[in-house]
């Protein structure tokens, strides 16, 4: 019950984030989301066209994504600011403990990065916030969560932050909500993560922990 609660939280905070993001929009841009509680099984597009800085062929950014998993994570895409290039945006997660947090994300044609993250209590205010400088003791300034769309094949890695990742192959994935070609990505921390294009994050693992997409919404 709490969970739900907690979802019903970010949904109200994610749609007022959406009215804010299009004060300066025109009036006719549309706000409604749809519900895909079972996605279809992809192979990808040939054609990706993405919707701004954030938005990556293998982790849709668009305001109003939410993704809610296995393990009781829910995360939602929470407003946009910049152009096509470069640019911004914020993710609001809830942790499987009932935690929230509020994820400060820049991005660079498709690469995401963590730069901040603050926490919120149940009302949604900003309680704390520390950079990722100081979450890592100044080990990075940005914890990277995908590079560009480009970089996103077999052999290629990325420092993280304090570990090293890279692209293992394409791998079918079989979950409940069916099979889907993803991305294997493996780092030295030891977790393992498959990547679906136009789905973003459908399985992860560390160790014999796993957690896995039940349900996603996108925008129209």
């Amino acid at each position: 019950m709490k969970q739900k609660f907690s979802f019903l939280i970010i949904l109200i905070f994610t749609l007022f984030l959406q009215a804010c993001s299009q004060i300066n929009q025109p009036a006719d841009m549309p706000t409604a989301t749809a519900t895909v509680a079972k996605p279809a099984a992809t192979t990808g597009s040939s054609v990706f066209e993405p919707l701004n800085a954030c938005d990556n062929f293998f982790l849709p950014m668009e305001t109003g994504t939410t993704w809610t998993y296995s393990d009781g994570t829910i995360m939602s895409a929470g407003g946009f600011e910049g152009n096509d290039s470069m640019g911004s945006i914020v993710l609001i997660k809830l942790n499987p403990d009932a935690s929230l947090e509020k994820q400060f994300i820049n991005c660079s044609n498709g690469k995401t990065e963590i730069v901040k993250i603050g926490t919120l209590d149940k009302d949604l205010k900003e309680t704390g916030s520390q950079t990722m400088s100081e979450i890592s003791n100044g080990a990075c300034e940005s914890r990277i969560i995908l590079p560009e769309a480009e970089n996103m094949i077999a052999g290629k890695a990325w420092q993280q932050c304090t570990t090293s990742c890279h692209v293992v192959n394409d791998q079918t994935l079989i979950i409940q909500l069916g099979s889907f070609k993803t991305r294997r990505v493996e780092c030295e921390d030891g977790s393992i993560r498959w990547y679906a294009p136009q789905f973003g994050l459908m399985k992860t693992c560390t160790g014999d922990k796993c957690s896995e997409l039940i349900e996603f919404r996108a925008p129209n």
